[in-house]
């Protein structure tokens, strides 16, 4: 039988999870240190010029300015000095903790910033905030000396210990902590790929940081973690072309895709809810939008293997690979019922859009609109020569249907 995996997860563990997953394995047995050491001055730089072409051609501010962060701190910590004037030894012992700290916060922040552009004005706040925060950190490192450095290497570096390995300090680890909440956090608010990638970069990065000095995986994990991102953007850019933004079914274009893999023998259904133009008329745009957001629900739930997509306006389509007309029309006609069965429930003008903590009834009645659907079916494979012929043949039975009182199944041929 198979493992259904909850769609919210599976957003949340790829690509980020994966790709981590593959980084961990490739650094414990796939590779020498002569090999990462000949990786690590070329993966940076790829990275890098990769991720920045990604987020300037899709205009991503966040993962712009995440991929500069890190990759600035990433030659800060292998260079061991951000000012060339300052003494290495003082600078070692403030530089790593420091920017320990702030990486997680930085990108925490990042990710629950909009998307304001990567050019001022808009941007203008970011990368004066990014400026400041760099200047900061120069000047504690020029001055290693003073009451303020002294005070946070006092805070931020790890108690000593009997133990020659270094950790990182309750500071620092708290510093993760937020971060890794807050990102989940804003994940769970909007579950797309960015956002998981977020989550997984701020867990990569703390295994790059994790032992409290450099060694040859910080540089490894920390591109790995700007990798991550960029992938992530990338699955994010998919699901936006693949998947209908209003209902989260998959969209036209993977409607077409879909025909072009179908087997010798399917069903196509073209699904349209009846009546959706007084809907609109009547309720509203914003109401026409949640009774499809209903309806696109109750689609994807459809059983017999049938897979649901959003083809346009009011209109979805069902197709049912390796099935005839009647092997599928049990699963149709249980949709069909099912829809009718549940009414839409409008909203009352004064009902407030959160729950209070002690709800009063309503004193009148919600308006119940109902609602339900009209579909044509008609069979794939050697009865139709080709799935678009399928398709328009599926559409003449939908207005049949329609034609004859709605909310009913016509098919081709009955």
């Amino acid at each position: 039988m198979p493992i259904l995996v909850p769609p919210r997860l599976l957003s949340l563990l790829l690509p980020g999870g994966i790709i981590l997953l593959a980084a961990v394995a490739f650094r414990r047995w796939m590779v020498t240190p002569e090999m990462l050491a000949s990786l690590l001055q070329i993966l940076p730089v790829i990275v890098l010029g990769g991720g920045l072409l990604l987020s300037w051609r899709f205009h991503r501010s966040r993962l712009f300015l995440s991929l500069l962060i890190l990759f600035l701190v990433e030659r800060t910590l292998l260079s061991g000095t951000i000012l060339r004037s300052a003494s290495p030894p003082h600078t070692d012992r403030l530089l790593f903790p420091l920017l320990s700290l702030l990486l997680p916060l930085n990108l925490s922040a990042l990710a629950w910033m909009p998307e304001r552009g990567l050019l001022p004005p808009r941007a203008l706040l970011r990368w004066t905030f990014l400026l400041l925060q760099i200047g900061s950190v120069a000047w504690l490192i020029s001055h290693p000396r003073s009451s303020l450095s002294l005070r946070l290497e006092a805070m931020l570096l790890p108690s000593p210990s009997g133990s020659s390995d270094a950790f990182l300090s309750s500071p620092v680890l708290w510093a993760f902590g937020i971060g890794l909440l807050a990102t989940l956090g804003r994940f769970l608010l909007r579950p797309q790929a960015l956002e998981a990638g977020f989550c997984w970069a701020v867990v990569t990065i703390f295994v790059a940081l994790c032992r409290g000095k450099v060694t040859p995986d910080t540089p490894f994990y920390l591109s790995t973690a700007g990798l991550i991102l960029a992938f992530s953007l990338i699955e994010t850019s998919y699901h936006l072309a693949y998947r209908d933004e209003l209902t989260g079914l998959p969209g036209r274009r993977a409607l077409q895709e879909a025909l072009l893999r179908l087997p010798a023998r399917y069903t196509v259904a073209v699904v349209d809810v009846d009546q959706f133009k007084r809907v609109n008329d009547r309720y509203g745009h914003e109401v026409g939008d949640q009774v499809l957001r209903m309806v696109a629900g109750k689609l994807s739930l459809v059983s017999g293997g049938g897979k649901s997509y959003r083809y346009g306006g009011e209109e979805f389509v069902i197709i049912f690979p390796g099935k005839s007309v009647r092997e599928a029309l049990p699963h149709l006609e249980s949709l069909r019922r099912e829809i009718e069965a549940s009414p839409f429930l409008l909203r009352g003008r004064g009902r407030p859009r959160n729950k209070p903590p002690h709800p009063r009834p309503a004193p009148n009645p919600r308006r119940r609109v109902p609602v339900t659907v009209s579909m044509g079916v008609a069979p794939g494979g050697r009865e139709a020569e080709s799935p678009q012929e399928a398709l328009r043949a599926a559409d003449q039975a939908l207005y049949r249907a329609k034609r004859e009182g709605r909310n009913r199944i016509c098919m081709v041929g009955a």
